[in-house]
């Protein structure tokens, strides 16, 4: 899964999470990895639907876990609200349910947030490139 090679981003990513170093930190892996250039972040769901207002939106990085955040029929708002934009759940769950019900709610993806950073912005360039990321059963990932 190695996706197109990397040039430059145009266009606004909004970083959603409630822990702030964690926020902070992607945002500069994203600045580095992607070469982002324009951020909007939020600490809860209702500073995330503010942020869909914003034309130049292009992906919305949405912890599933933070304040006013009720699970995929949020995602499913989303979605309603602004089809254009690629949506991605990180999250610390790797349960299959949690990733099952995000990419049900129509997610472009689902990163848990363990992985390597490498891993990570791949990831998130595959998903720009128009595909879809699911994470592999990590039960039969840790049977292999």
């Amino acid at each position: 899964m190695r996706a197109s090679a990397q040039r430059d981003f145009h266009g606004t990513v909004l970083v959603a999470d409630d822990h702030a170093v964690f926020r902070i930190g992607l945002v500069q892996l994203l600045r580095s990895g992607l070469k982002v250039r324009r951020f909007l972040e939020a600490e809860s769901f209702s500073g995330v639907t503010g942020h869909f207002k914003d034309q130049d939106l292009v992906m919305a990085i949405i912890d599933l876990r933070m304040p006013g955040m009720t699970g995929a029929k949020d995602l499913v708002r989303l979605r309603h609200q602004r089809p254009d934009v690629q949506l991605v759940v990180v999250s610390g769950s790797d349960s299959r349910e949690d990733i099952l019900q995000a990419m049900s709610a129509g997610a472009h993806g689902y990163i848990i947030k363990s992985q390597h950073t490498d891993k990570l912005i791949d990831r998130l360039r595959y998903i720009l490139s128009g595909e879809i990321y699911v994470p592999a059963d990590p039960c039969r990932v840790a049977r292999a």
